[in-house]
């Protein structure tokens, strides 16, 4: 996801001046207020078991590249590992219950940013 993929740059986001949570919670947000002009659903952002599923996706993210580094045997079994618990988090956060969401008879995107 963006958020894993944001967190495995801290340097450029620090270089940028960006607060990485920031950033990408305000993303996520615009992106769900666009998405509800023409999806019935949108992802429950303030969910705490989707905000601890992202966080828990980082860190899985950093202990798989941690297992990427050390390589050999210990290092597969490792990277293993943590790809299971990566497909565990993923369904623990798919299962995070969406809002429902009436569609807008008209569609009109509004600059946001």
């Amino acid at each position: 996801t963006m958020h894993v993929r944001d967190h495995q740059r801290p340097a450029f986001h620090e270089a940028l001046g960006v607060d990485i949570e920031e950033y990408d919670w305000k993303v996520f947000h615009l992106t769900s207020e666009i998405s509800k002009q023409v999806f019935p659903i949108t992802l429950d952002l303030d969910h705490p078991a989707l905000v601890a599923g992202f966080k828990r996706m980082v860190k899985i993210n950093d202990a798989i590249e941690a297992a990427n580094q050390r390589g050999g045997i210990a290092g597969n079994l490792a990277k293993a590992w943590h790809g299971a618990r990566a497909v565990v988090n993923f369904a623990r956060i798919y299962m995070v219950p969406a809002q429902s969401n009436d569609i807008p008879a008209t569609s009109r995107l509004h600059p946001v940013w």
